[in-house]
Formats: structure tokens, C-alpha cells, sequence
């Protein structure tokens, strides 16, 4: 079943898939693709493009592209990280924009958008800590955002750091912290409000830890 057809021209909404996900219960298809520049003047070589992302139904119908414009979110389409983690039960996508400063040795503290497929809404969420958006996702209903970070404290000590947002204001609701550790990483994490707990994996040197978190 061809769900959406692509053409490689100018002036269509969007010239090419290539990357989608299924979420809200089967029921919304995520992608992300490219969308043809037409640019004044231009002769030939390389077409710019810019990147598009959106949502339909899994038959094709209900085409929404997302416009970041129209949902206020003051970064450039073609800067969205793919590093996203949305579980298939979620009608939130989360949006983390990128940024070369993501390859330095300092990755900059990150606001991430939470997206509503179902009410067409979005929630600014300001994290905390340098690189927490790579080390963060979203519930299984996408009502929070929980993030797992090792932080350095100074001096060679060095801590876990778990956080817990609320997606539909943005809050910061905790901040858990597994302190005086000589080393910190291998960090996963994953949230479930069906158990209404967080659960995290992290390495002090070489042993390897597991954490449980009630909120």
C-alpha cells in the first residue's frame, strides 16, 4: 500500500521520505524528509532543500507537514536532531534541535519541544544540563519527559542526575541525584506511568549499576 506519492520538483510540499515512525497507538504516522528550495537565479549544481517533518494516517489521508513556524518554535526546520525517542504509544513527537556545538566537548543545555499530534499544540521544555536531550524520553503516553545525565562535580567526583518534566507546561517536576560517584557513564533511561517510576542504568568505572525511581 503506497501511502504517499514523491516527485522530485519544485513547489510540492515534499520531495522525499526517509525516515517515519509509527505512534499514537498505530494511529500516526511520523516522518521526516526534504523538501526541493526553489532559489532565484539558480543554474544548476547542488538544489538546497530544506528538511520537513510531520504527520498522516496510516492509509496516506490526514497529510499535515508541521510548519515550526506556525507552532512557534524558534528554530530552523533543517536543524532538528534525528536522535528522538518516542515510544509508539505516544501522540507527543519530541523535537531536539541540533546544533554543531552538539560535537563539542561542551554540548550546550538544550530547549526541546514537546508536539501534540492530536491537539495541534507545543510545549517549550527547558532542560538542565549539558547533553541531557541525548540521554532523554518520552513516557509511554508522552505526558513526561525523563532524562538520565552524569554530571562532573569537580575534584574526580561525579554524579547521576535523573530528571522528570511534565510535557504539557514544561515543568521541571524532580530532580533525582546518586552523588560521590569516581566515575559516571554508559547512561540509559527509560520512564513508564503505568508504574509511575523511572528506571535508569549507569557504569561508575567498570561496574554497572541499576536505579528505580517512584515519581
Amino acid at each position: 500500500l503506497m501511502i504517499v506519492d514523491t516527485h522530485m520538483e519544485f513547489g510540492q510540499e515534499i520531495n522525499s521520505v526517509y525516515r517515519t515512525r509509527v505512534i499514537n497507538n498505530g494511529n500516526t504516522v511520523l516522518f521526516f524528509g526534504e523538501k526541493l528550495i526553489e532559489q532565484e537565479g539558480f543554474r544548476g549544481g547542488v538544489v538546497p532543500t530544506q528538511l520537513v517533518f510531520g504527520t498522516m494516517s496510516p492509509d496516506g489521508e490526514d497529510l499535515v507537514i508541521v510548519n515550526a513556524t506556525e507552532y512557534n518554535i524558534p528554530i530552523n526546520a533543517n536543524a532538528l536532531s534525528e536522535n528522538v525517542n518516542i515510544p509508539r504509544t505516544s501522540p507527543i513527537m519530541l523535537i531536539v534541535p541540533s546544533t554543531i556545538e552538539d560535537y563539542s566537548d561542551e554540548p550546550p543545555i538544550k530547549t526541546v519541544y514537546a508536539l501534540d499530534v492530536i491537539a495541534k499544540n507545543v510545549v517549550e521544555i527547558q532542560l538542565q544540563s549539558s547533553g541531557e536531550d541525548k540521554r532523554s524520553t518520552l513516557s509511554e503516553n508522552g505526558a513526561y519527559l525523563a532524562t538520565g545525565v552524569c554530571e562532573d562535580r569537580g575534584d574526580g567526583v561525579f554524579a547521576f542526575v535523573a530528571r522528570l518534566y511534565d510535557t504539557a507546561d514544561g515543568e521541571l517536576l524532580d530532580t533525582i541525584e546518586t552523588g560521590g560517584l569516581t566515575g559516571c557513564g554508559g547512561v540509559a533511561v527509560g520512564i513508564s506511568e503505568a508504574d509511575g517510576l523511572i528506571r535508569a542504568i549507569f557504569r561508575e568505572d567498570a561496574e554497572l549499576f541499576t536505579v528505580a525511581i517512584p515519581f
